[in-house]
């Protein structure tokens, strides 16, 4: 008993030696700000099956602008813009709450002259501070991305030029910014996301997926353009309810402004577009936005072939030996089985070119090709180039198109035997050398024999094009002549008719 008394002493005496740590109470860290919970909107009607119909309906509506619409702010900012009308609807109260719409964002950024206005994207004050930045001019851009089916899409962009005038080294910083919005035509209002898709459909979630996907490849903070037009910082926790999006002929864009730093883009509104072949299976805005009555003053019915097309284009990169091959086949489900017979014949002979490059141990390959319907006929486009040693030591390229028979189509299946439409087409190419500038002096008859002919056909277009160099316009490059004769208005010369 005596010994625990001791014990118990000696600790007491001990605790009384130890020193009493002071309890430091450390400031209130202010909260990281985290993005607003935005909820999204329910969709309109109920759509219960995706969209089904291959071609987009145009809208006839036709818009007006003014290049050079501009003013002075109060702080002496220079302000340009071109401001878009539309017109054609019936129903004038909608087109004009459209139209004000537009009018709306075009003035919220003229507020942008005032630097304590501008939206911040992450570190652009750090980089930028406000303290000695001087807004020299802002230039606004409208323009449309889709317009058809009764829904407009169009988007305002605005570029803020700034200077620091004291600074040593005169540095400025150029920021932009876009607001995009979509219209039903049948009432004026805004899109919402949840509208585009069917009922039901976990869209959120697959844009998402898709979004991410496009993103952990981009995070090379010094890419090439080309390569990367965006950096992903990471962190990406999902789009939220107030995200602005456009619909374009093939993608739905969203765009990732200041209120999503996980995406940067030198202080610029990032686009990302996601292919509607990755989420046919879950639109239905076509439906939705149909309506029983044409709501244009121009009843007339103009379409154009859209993603659900039945074609298949397939990228494959593939090693054979030393040999590296590049290939990007495109193929239309939609052929003949005369025509799908046809187009592989062609390309099991350029088949033998690329197995010829790889036991001769070239370098690389490359070969493109689509074949197409245009009407009756079928157009192959071609493209394959063979290099060693950083030398194109082949380049083969086809523009061509086929008859129904199998024959090719040629000058004499063009134009009417007896017309004059070789004089035409030299003249032609005299006014394409004149409008474009060219330098040169050509022999015309010399040229007119290097001349190739297709067919021509797209949306409500049926033509004729006569060329020398394909799908380049003439201003691109010296001695290049492309023309088309549309079918319906050069009747006297064409013996092709419309199908």
């Amino acid at each position: 008993m005596k010994k625990l008394i001791l014990l118990l002493c000696l600790l007491i005496s001990l605790s009384a030696c130890v020193k009493t740590e002071t309890v430091i109470e450390l400031p209130t860290l202010p909260e990281i700000p985290q993005p607003q919970v935005v909820p999204f909107e329910d969709p309109k009607g109920t759509i219960s099956q995706s969209d089904s119909l291959t071609y987009w309906t145009y809208n006839k509506m036709e818009s007006d602008w003014n290049q050079n619409g501009s003013e002075i702010s109060s702080n002496g900012v220079k302000i340009s813009w071109n401001a878009y009308e539309y017109h054609g609807l019936k129903d004038k109260a909608v087109e004009d709450k459209i139209n004000q719409s537009i009018k709306e964002i075009i003035d919220k950024f003229k507020t942008y002259s005032d630097p304590n206005v501008l939206p911040a994207y992450a570190g652009m004050f750090k980089q930028y501070p406000k303290d000695g930045m001087k807004i020299e001019e802002i230039g606004i851009q409208t323009g449309d991305w889709f317009n058809y089916d009764n829904l407009l899409s169009i988007g305002v962009s605005a570029t803020i030029y700034t200077k620091y005038p004291d600074a040593f080294d005169g540095r400025n910083g150029d920021f932009s910014y876009t607001i995009s919005k979509t219209f039903d035509l049948n009432t004026g209002d805004e899109v919402h996301l949840s509208d585009l898709f069917v009922n039901g459909t976990d869209y959120v979630n697959l844009l998402n997926e898709l979004v991410l996907m496009d993103a952990v490849g981009k995070t090379d903070p010094n890419p090439s353009y080309y390569e990367q037009w965006y950096q992903y910082n990471g962190g990406f926790k999902g789009i939220r309810g107030d995200i602005d999006f456009a619909l374009s002929p093939d993608s739905l864009i969203l765009f990732f402004d200041q209120s999503y730093p996980e995406f940067y883009d030198e202080f610029t509104t990032v686009a990302l577009a996601i292919p509607y072949e990755k989420l046919k299976g879950v639109l239905a805005f076509q439906q939705r936005f149909a309506s029983e009555e044409n709501l244009f003053t121009d009843t007339t019915i103009e379409k154009r072939s859209n993603f659900l097309v039945p074609v298949n284009t397939v990228i494959d990169v593939v090693t054979k030996d030393q040999t590296e091959i590049s290939k990007i086949i495109t193929t239309n489900t939609e052929l003949s089985d005369f025509y799908i017979k046809l187009r592989n014949k062609i390309m099991a002979s350029d088949q033998l070119l690329t197995d010829q490059a790889v036991k001769d141990k070239k370098d690389f390959v490359y070969y493109e090709f689509d074949a197409y319907p245009a009407g009756p006929y079928l157009n192959v486009v071609s493209q394959l180039s063979i290099t060693s040693n950083n030398v194109n030591e082949s380049y083969k390229v086809v523009r061509v198109t086929y008859k129904p028979d199998g024959t090719l189509f040629t000058f004499s299946d063009a134009f009417k035997p007896g017309s004059d439409y070789k004089s035409i087409i030299i003249q032609k190419m005299k006014d394409i050398a004149t409008e474009n500038y060219f330098t040169e002096t050509y022999d015309y008859e010399a040229v007119y024999n290097t001349l190739n002919v297709m067919i021509i056909s797209y949306d409500n277009y049926q033509g004729v094009r006569v060329f020398n160099t394909f799908f380049r316009a003439p201003a691109w490059d010296e001695g290049v002549f492309d023309m088309t004769f549309e079918l319906s208005q050069f009747k006297d010369i064409l013996l092709v008719q419309p199908w």
